[in-house]
Order: structure tokens, then sequence, then C-alpha cells
């Protein structure tokens, strides 16, 4: 049994024209793809990063009573792992991700001819 049949290639060459006519609209450039927020898609999100909060905390818990080294370490991966998805959800970046903006030199702005 052939993998590509016939009218699998006139799919694949419809799609492959549509993608090419998008292309010369947008002059070659994707455009970045609005998602919107569905409510119930944020009351989800805001329920999933409560409940890795919680783990968080049961974590931090844990960790804080248990005396046994090998213990310690799984807990301590449990939590950066948790916190990684914590950091994910809410939406914050790494630190130091963020580029700054450049400083401005006050003697080129209007401030420096007073």
């Amino acid at each position: 049994m052939p993998l590509i049949t016939p009218e699998l290639a006139r799919e694949y060459q419809r799609w492959a024209a549509m993608s090419r006519r998008a292309n010369r609209v947008n002059g070659g450039h994707d455009q970045p793809q609005s998602s919107p927020q569905n409510p119930v898609d944020a009351a989800f999100l805001s329920e999933q990063c409560a409940d890795v909060r919680t783990q968080m905390r049961r974590t931090i818990t844990l960790l804080a009573e248990t005396n046994d080294p090998r213990g310690m370490e799984r807990l301590a991966s449990t939590y950066s792992r948790l916190e990684e998805s914590e950091r994910t959800m809410s939406g914050r970046a790494l630190p130091g991700t963020k580029k700054l903006p450049p400083e401005r030199d006050i003697s080129k702005s209007k401030l420096a001819d007073f």
C-alpha cells in the first residue's frame, strides 16, 4: 500500500499553494498569531498555578522534616521542577532575559541646552 496517494498529494499541493500565497501577502514574514484568551483557559491556568504553589509549600514542609540526604536531594529536585512550572504558568521571564532599555545620554537631550 503506497504511503502517498494521489488524493494526499493533491491535498499537500493545496496546502503548499495556500502557504505560498500567504507568504506573498505577508511580504515573506510570518505575522505573530494572536491567541485570544478564553476565560475557561485562564481559570484553568489559575487553578493549575494554585495547585503547583500548594505542592511547593508541601515540598518545603517535607524538606524541613526529613533527615535523609537522598530524600532531601529528591525533594530539592522536585521543588526546583515545581518552581520552574510555576514561573512558566505565571508568565514570568527568566532572570536576565529581558533586555533593559539603553540609558539616555543627557548631553544629547533638550535638557542640556539649559
